[in-house]
């Protein structure tokens, strides 16, 4: 049975915040279209071109989402991100929850200046 209360932790198991999740409602989408999303988001970690699949771990089952965020554009010319400046550089990000049918924990890893993208940078530290 789940916990009414939740929490959220720091990377050394320090609880940062806990609180009782309160429902504001619900999204209304039909069973078939929630599953395809779980679908979509579990194969970013476990599917064969998935770009989160840094982050898949062997114990639990987990689906993501992984994602770049654009700091400096660079137009046509390709230059490779660890090149620039550190203030040009992009953000990585992660976000993820396991176990996928039935979720009961949510990453978010975000990489200010970070770098590289979503899946080879934040989604290592998802796995870690």
């Amino acid at each position: 049975m789940r916990s009414a209360e939740k929490k959220i932790e720091a990377g050394d198991g320090q609880t940062l915040s806990a609180m009782t999740p309160e429902s504001r409602g619900r999204l209304g989408l039909k069973p078939k279209t929630l599953q395809e999303i779980r679908e979509a988001l579990h194969s970013v970690v476990h599917g064969r071109q998935g770009t989160g699949k840094a982050a898949r771990l062997d114990t639990i089952e987990l689906a993501g989402k992984t994602g770049t965020a654009q700091v400096f554009k660079m137009g046509k010319k390709q230059i490779k991100t660890d090149s620039l400046a550190r203030h040009l550089r992009d953000h990585a990000w992660f976000f993820a929850f396991a176990p996928v049918e039935d979720p009961e924990l949510a990453i978010a890893v975000w990489i200010e200046l970070g770098g590289g993208g979503g899946g080879t940078r934040a989604a290592r530290l998802a796995h870690a």
